[in-house]
């Protein structure tokens, strides 16, 4: 069947109240395409299968006679890109999104702020920002809109209590001038006025990333005036003296009242809260479940346990969703073999080091997520561009795996797509 896209009477597009948000039919016959959607967001899917499956027969586009009825069984599909560590450019961004949409990622969550670079303007707090990597808000008005007109979710992470050393160099009156955000009510208010500020900065996306992972809590301990808040809410040290640790578990106990308040601030704005795996197994039972947990090295407290008590997780475990350029890489291969419901770890305390973990059912899965850090990007000259190639290399594998909770065919058959669509991509960003 040859297509002449100049034409508009050559598809016919409808939307469909019989469909969900993102589900889509394709009929492709005689000399018409016909596209039926949900929404915008299976609408966008449509086109971009469309995309992936035309070919080209003398400088024309040609789609097969074929029907496609399709749908993601995860919510959450996503890539992630460490803006504070590197600075990457919006044209470099709007590229990522391109990758979103003609893959069908559903999210691009920017890791927005660390110990490195507070990378949004704020008009709160102006000094937060870092001027040698920020971007305007012009520039973030332009990508937010440029991600939703192709159904791609941007996902901002504000990384706080810990990876905030930037925040807390700029207001240390507001923020606390230790190893952590303070454990004050001063201070969770502030932190709790920046996401309210994030929220409005994106007003599109649904999910918004707290960090939460990684925070040197025993800083809390050592601090009186976070003692005497923490006692001031009723937190009793003696419900954690069975095993002599209880300065560590009280600590986590002020996290937990930490992550629910800055969770009741972002589901205020009407909005999705998410965290990293950073909380002790003991925290659970003080940890809102309307928090989200990325489980990435299940170090913390392992996958299983964070299902079981109830919260649901995004895979984004470290082997094989992690990308660190040029020092950690797993292969298209790791990527394609992997599935939401895998987990494995290279950290040698964790449980699953040398091993995977494999849920039998997917059930609390929300999806998964290729995760790029920038740690040590800077030391290639052309840091950005390797990056660029890597994530492209993995996310089809990534984007196949959390489509679909079930493997629908084979590696030969997938590298044989993987080849066609990344040609086509290419000509795409040119």
């Amino acid at each position: 069947l040859s297509v002449n896209l100049t034409d508009g009477d050559d598809i016919l597009v409808k939307k469909d109240t019989s469909l969900s948000e993102n589900e889509y039919y394709i009929s492709s016959k005689k000399d018409k395409i016909t596209v039926r959607a949900g929404g915008s967001e299976g609408a966008n899917y449509a086109f971009a299968s469309l995309l992936q499956v035309m070919k080209r027969y003398e400088s024309k586009p040609l789609v097969a006679e074929f029907e496609m009825h399709d749908k993601p069984d995860c919510d959450y599909r996503g890539i992630m890109i460490d803006c504070a560590r590197n600075h990457h450019p919006i044209s470099l961004l709007k590229k990522y999104v391109d990758m979103c949409w003609f893959y069908k990622i559903r999210c691009l969550h920017l890791h927005l702020s660390d110990d490195q670079a507070y990378t949004l303007p704020s008009e709160i707090y102006p000094k937060l920002t870092s001027h040698h990597n920020c971007f305007s808000r012009e520039e973030i008005e332009e990508l937010v809109e440029y991600a939703h007109g192709r159904a791609v979710q941007i996902v901002p992470e504000i990384d706080t209590p810990g990876h905030s050393s930037m925040i807390r160099r700029a207001y240390p009156d507001v923020f606390g001038s230790r190893e952590v955000i303070s454990f004050t009510e001063k201070s969770i208010n502030a932190v709790k006025e920046l996401y309210g500020e994030v929220c409005d900065m994106f007003p599109y996306s649904e999910y918004i990333h707290m960090g939460a992972d990684e925070s040197e809590l025993m800083d809390w301990n050592n601090c009186e005036e976070s003692i005497s808040y923490g006692l001031s809410l009723g937190i009793n040290v003696d419900e954690f003296k069975q095993d002599g640790s209880q300065f560590w578990r009280r600590s986590e106990r002020f996290l937990a009242h930490y992550i629910n308040e800055v969770s009741s601030a972002i589901k205020a704005k009407g909005r999705k809260p998410i965290a990293w795996e950073g909380f002790h197994k003991d925290t659970d039972p003080y940890v809102t479940r309307d928090v989200t947990v990325m489980v990435f090295e299940s170090l913390y407290q392992l996958a299983k346990d964070l299902r079981d008590a109830g919260f649901k997780i995004i895979n984004c475990s470290w082997r094989p969703t992690y990308i660190v350029v040029p020092a950690w890489f797993w292969g298209k291969s790791d990527a394609y073999q992997w599935d939401i419901g895998s987990f494995s770890a290279v950290h040698p305390e964790s449980p699953y080091y040398g091993g995977i973990f494999r849920f039998d059912s997917k059930e609390n899965i929300e999806g998964g997520q290729l995760n790029a850090w920038g740690d040590t990007l800077s030391s290639l000259e052309n840091g950005l561009e390797v990056e660029f190639e890597r994530i492209l290399e993995d996310a089809p594998a990534i984007a196949e795996n959390t489509w679909n909770k079930t493997k629908r065919g084979d590696y030969k058959n997938f590298l044989s797509c993987d080849s066609h669509c990344s040609e086509i991509f290419r000509k795409i960003i040119q």
